[in-house]
């Protein structure tokens, strides 16, 4: 499987920049320590609001159908890297 850094080793508090699905994006892999998320935040299609998720360490599957852009956000400053891959089939 394939996969595409979408952050790597962040230790402040970090936005992402806003990237388009390609179609093929298979699940999303974070590695934060115990306890702390990070925040998936993805732009819908037809005018829908931002939606959010918090996801913890480990592999998560990406199914957001309608989804034109998302990008990942760490909210902690607590100088512990976080790294997320988007794995691709």
């Amino acid at each position: 499987m394939n996969a595409r850094l979408a952050m790597l080793a962040c230790k402040g508090e970090h936005e992402g920049p806003w990237a388009r699905p390609q179609g093929c994006e298979a699940g999303i892999r974070v590695s934060v320590v115990e306890g702390e998320s990070l925040v998936f935040v993805e732009y819908e299609l037809r005018g829908l609001p931002t939606a959010s998720y918090e996801l913890g360490k480990g592999e998560h599957p990406f199914h957001h159908p309608g989804c034109r852009k998302f990008r990942f956000v760490k909210k902690h400053n607590d100088g512990v890297p976080a790294t997320v891959e988007v794995l691709f089939q």
